[in-house]
């Protein structure tokens, strides 16, 4: 059993075969070791409030947040997170 994750919202196998887990307050991304239950952050997500993630078929990681209409593509091999798209808040 994982310990010391942060409101876990979704959980992906990364195309590399680590299992990497979204935390949403903050938009933590870190891998657990099945084996052991090991947690080591990955990448800080450039959100407050994480909702959802996904591998695209180029292998980047795509997150989606509450907090702001953007999503956030995040290397999981290190380096920063970036913003891909932003559109309109409701109203």
């Amino acid at each position: 059993v994982a310990s010391g994750l942060s409101l876990p919202v979704s959980v992906r196998w990364a195309p590399d075969g680590r299992l990497l887990v979204l935390g949403a307050a903050p938009a933590v991304v870190s891998e657990v070791n099945p084996g052991t239950g090991g947690v080591s952050v990955v990448q800080s997500a450039r959100s407050d409030v994480a909702d959802n993630m996904a591998f695209g078929p180029d292998g980047r990681l795509y997150i989606t947040a509450f907090d702001q209409p953007a999503i956030s593509v995040v290397p999981t091999s290190g380096g920063e997170a970036s913003v891909l798209l932003v559109g309109a808040r409701p109203r």
